[in-house]
């Protein structure tokens, strides 16, 4: 049936959000004077959209001969290679001198002597014959190389090529008749092409992404850096053939003013380059810095959950589960849940009621046997505390079942909030998980609607929009659609309790390979945190900040892990809980692990990130599920006090009981090689350390007493240190 509270909204409509992006951090590329005048569309490369690009000219067959840098004997060459210039080396193939005096033999001839050898890739001649004309091409070694130019040829730009690479010393021309000879030109180093900027001052210049993806005819790419634009400095070298974004961070920041692509091309004819999109920051990024530190008042238990969907992968509902798997085995690490709630099984089509309060005796409108009550019942009943997750988008309900957006968005947020908020079943809910599949005006319908339905429910939910990221506009970066500001709307922020983002620590390598990062790499995209940090700030100040998704996938638990993106399971624990510390100290509220289980399924992209194994291997815990179970065993019921160093090496966290109980410290290395490899670490907070816990996903391990000393041994594992009073 129909069911819409058509009075609600009669005059209840969307309103867009208008605002900048000035909190995000400086692109020196989009501030720039772009110098590359040659090729098509130059500011393409820089226009925040990927699927745009600057293809430059072909340096050959013709073009180099105009460039002082490739073509060595052109009048502006950096060093003069022939003693006096004519129309033969004017760089210019409209002009011509006549070879029509004849020289021994009754053989007209010309030479070209050079005042010191010149390496050469190809030589490139212009006659105007009416006899065949034999080049000779002397090299430095003695060595020569012959061709004979027919009159076919005449009055066409010829390449030859002598053997590539070699010295000339001299070339000389000869013919039983006069001739024209209108260019002769040397291609002294294999061609290129720049694209350059002008950075309108001198910045300290940190982070490279560029989308540069060409043919195999560009052999290599440079990046290049000058503060005066005539002494240049090699920055980094490029893979041609990565495709995607590819972000680089220079080993130490730079001053730059000018900066410069140089695509070095293969020799051949018509070969281009092209740059898709290019951004220039400073050591921090597209990130920015790290925010200054905030305490919690919360303790960590409030603050660190868990993803995870009905019936925790058992096919039958958590009160069923009669096993050790499930609910039980996470009821002792994770209060916090973040439930998968299916609108497709609640509501076959927008605009029916899902009949909630029903359910028990004839289930919800798509699905005659579902009770939702009994699940969240069944867990609230067991401490949990569940973050609900409206799970809908355009591949499950298509814009075009949608008759009324707006009205039929409110209804469903408005039922649901009724039922599941004033039975406390849910203690918070998103209005949606990733819609990133719909356009953006139209989420905003929904969005606002949603969420105006949670508010006019009078439950005491926590409201979220659907998670999106405010770091990288749609097509600047890659073709996810999830830019905040696009999705947001007035409402939307002014009834939003917290923001909600995805944050996962995978990146494209220099190949074009999406990888795992540790947290602490600057490229690492879990720091697009400071962004909705300041996004929030600026626009949502009433709102807290929740990570609702991060994580790694890893092997472990009896299955192996083989897409690009995974890490050993060691890996997985030290990096894992490195981030979920990292996140929290950067300023989320709360951060959920993704996923509680591996997927029953091959190796793909987010199906080995559990903490456990799959049903499969019946949900075999892996390494990291150790980890966080002493993690959160010690250091549940404390806040996190104080950053007490951070280093480009290492980390070291301080956290306090609630009440002012036991100290403790978390401290690791920052670097990405195995986890068990260590370093002696000074600071003087060690001192007060008597005893010591490796969180590295031994079940086995317990705390080992420490000695009182300034000098610990740290390794990628993070360890906590409890303090003496």
């Amino acid at each position: 049936m129909k069911w819409l509270i058509l009075p609600v909204l009669l005059f209840f409509t969307t309103q867009l959000f208008a605002q900048s992006e000035d909190f995000l951090p400086q692109d020196y590329a989009q501030q720039a004077i772009n110098q590359t005048t040659q090729g098509i569309a130059p500011n393409q490369a820089i226009d925040q959209n990927i699927h745009t690009f600057w293809e430059s000219d072909a340096p050959l067959p013709e073009n180099y001969i105009y460039n002082p840098d490739l073509n060595a004997f052109h009048p502006r060459a950096a060093h003069r290679l022939i003693r006096s210039s004519d129309a033969a080396t004017d760089a210019d193939l409209n002009t011509a001198i006549n070879i029509n005096q004849k020289r021994t033999l009754a053989v007209f001839s010309h030479k070209i002597t050079l005042l010191e050898p010149v390496k050469s890739y190809r030589i490139s001649v212009k006659l105007g014959n009416s006899e065949i004309v034999k080049l000779t091409i002397a090299f430095a070694d003695g060595s020569i190389f012959v061709n004979d130019i027919n009159t076919e040829k005449k009055y066409s730009l010829i390449a030859l090529f002598p053997d590539n690479g070699k010295y000339i010393s001299h070339i000389l021309m000869e013919s039983t008749a006069s001739f024209q000879l209108f260019e002769v030109a040397c291609l002294s180093q294999k061609p290129f092409v720049d694209f350059q900027l002008d950075l309108n001052k001198t910045v300290q210049l940190g982070q490279i992404y560029s989308r540069h993806f060409n043919s195999g005819k560009t052999e290599s790419i440079q990046y290049l850096g000058s503060e005066d634009g005539k002494k240049w400095n090699l920055l980094h070298r490029a893979n041609p053939m990565a495709i995607g974004m590819i972000p680089v961070v220079l080993n130490h920041p730079t001053a730059v003013r000018y900066f410069k692509i140089r695509f070095n091309l293969s020799n051949t004819d018509y070969t281009k380059a092209v740059l898709w999109e290019l951004k220039l920051f400073d050591k921090n990024g597209p990130y920015g810095a790290a925010l200054s530190f905030k305490p919690s008042i919360e303790p960590l238990i409030n603050r660190i959950g868990l993803n995870m969907v009905w019936g925790w992968g058992q096919q039958q509902y958590s009160e069923q589960i009669n096993n050790s798997k499930g609910w039980r085995q996470f009821s002792g690490i994770f209060k916090k849940l973040r439930l998968y709630h299916f609108l497709y099984w609640d509501i076959p089509k927008p605009g029916i009621s899902a009949a909630y309060e029903s359910m028990a005796a004839k289930g919800t409108a798509a699905n005659w046997w579902l009770n939702w009550d009994r699940e969240y019942g069944f867990l609230k009943s067991q401490g949990f505390e569940i973050l609900s997750t409206i799970l809908f988008k355009n591949s499950t309900f298509p814009d075009s079942l949608w008759q009324m957006p707006e009205a039929e968005a409110h209804a469903i947020g408005r039922e649901f909030a009724i039922h599941f908020g004033t039975k406390k079943f849910a203690e918070a809910v998103e209005a949606g998980n990733e819609p990133w599949d719909y356009q953006p005006a139209f989420y905003q319908k929904l969005g606002s609607g949603m969420m105006q339905g949670f508010t006019d429910a009078n439950s005491n939910l926590l409201r979220l929009p659907a998670a999106f990221q405010a770091t990288f506009r749609q097509h600047s970066y890659d073709d996810q659609n999830n830019f905040l500001p696009d999705f947001i709307t007035t409402s939307m922020i002014k009834q939003s309790d917290a923001l909600n983002i995805h944050l996962y620590s995978y990146a494209n390598d220099s190949l074009g390979n999406l990888i795992a990062l540790p947290p602490e790499n600057p490229q690492s995209p879990i720091n697009a945190l400071r962004n909705m940090l300041l996004y929030r700030d600026r626009y949502a100040p009433q709102a807290e900040v929740w990570v609702t998704e991060f994580g790694y996938d890893s092997d472990g638990g009896g299955e192996n892990c083989t897409h690009s993106n995974c890490i050993s399971a060691e890996k997985q624990v030290a990096w894992g809980v490195r981030a979920t510390l990292k996140l929290l100290r950067e300023g989320a509220d709360r951060v959920y692990w993704y996923f509680y289980a591996n997927e029953n399924t091959d190796s793909y992209y987010h199906s080995r990130s559990g903490l456990t194994a799959s049903a499969k291997n019946n949900f075999e815990p892996k390494p990291a599920y150790f980890a966080f179970e002493k993690l959160m065993s010690v250091l549940g019921n404390t806040t996190l006090t104080e950053i007490v160093e951070e280093k480009k090496t290492h980390s070291i966290y301080r956290f306090q009981e609630l009440s002012g109980g036991k100290v403790f410290l978390v401290a690791w290395l920052h670097h990405e090689n195995d986890p068990e490899q260590s370093l002696v670490i000074k600071h003087s907070a060690f001192k007060k350390a008597k005893q010591m816990l490796k969180l590295d996903g031994n079940a086995m391990h317990e705390w080992e007493k420490a000695e009182h000393s300034e000098l610990q041994k740290l390794s990628g594992f993070p360890i906590i240190f409890e303090l003496t009073d």
